[in-house]
């Protein structure tokens, strides 16, 4: 609620990474319900999975988007500073 009351507010640009695929799309569609609760949802320029952009009460656009973050390393990048020195 706090991210779309910012992107209404002002013209920013804000990123959420969440833990997976489904925990993201559901925090931008929570956003996009607190909108419409709001009666803003004529100020809603785009509105798809990743992205909602709004224009603000400055008249500048905000961008809101999710993205599930994925956190792991490679197996191939995982190799101490001796084995490099003996490749």
């Amino acid at each position: 609620m706090f991210a779309a009351s910012m992107a209404l507010t002002f013209g920013v640009t804000i990123v959420i990474f969440s833990p997976s695929r489904r925990a993201s799309r559901s925090l931008l569609e929570r956003m996009h319900d607190f909108i419409k609760v709001l009666d803003k949802e004529g100020d809603i320029v785009e509105y798809n999975q990743e992205n909602l952009k709004i224009v603000s009460s400055e008249g500048t656009t905000s961008l809101l988007r999710s993205f599930p973050s994925k956190v792991s390393v490679r197996q191939l990048l995982c190799f101490s500073f001796y084995e490099i020195q003996n490749i």
